[in-house]
């Protein structure tokens, strides 16, 4: 996986139009922890390249009592059997009525802000 710097990120962030995706970075960026750094890296990438992962796939590669995080939009298709902490930019509807029986739902802000709560968990960025 390529390494890029914090001043390559903030480049890339100059261009965007969407102040959500703006200020995320940002705090991301100041975040100390290099999960942190990886995933403002991917949230500042260009649109023709933005993430988005369906349920089945993060079905697929998780297992149960993890943390996931998707640098993107969750879409709705498949199912989800087993319990994990869902962390993502945004969420289609159908999705967050889908992942809601399963899983717990948080933005990738409020993670950051909560992840000592969820010490000894695996974490893992899903795109």
């Amino acid at each position: 996986m390529k390494k890029i710097s914090k001043t390559r990120i903030r480049k890339r962030i100059s261009k965007k139009t969407d102040p959500e995706v703006k200020d995320l970075v940002i705090f991301l960026n100041k975040q100390k922890k290099p999960l942190w750094h990886q995933t403002a890296k991917y949230l500042s990438r260009p649109r023709k390249k933005a993430i988005s992962v369906n349920i089945d796939k993060i079905n697929k590669l998780t297992e149960g009592d993890e943390v996931v995080i998707v640098p993107g939009k969750i879409l709705s298709r498949g199912t989800l059997n087993h319990k994990l902490i869902i962390a993502a930019f945004k969420f289609s509807d159908k999705a967050k009525k889908r992942l809601t029986k399963k899983a717990e739902l948080l933005s990738i802000k409020e993670l950051a802000e909560k992840i000592s709560k969820f010490k000894g968990l695996n974490v893992r960025i899903i795109i």
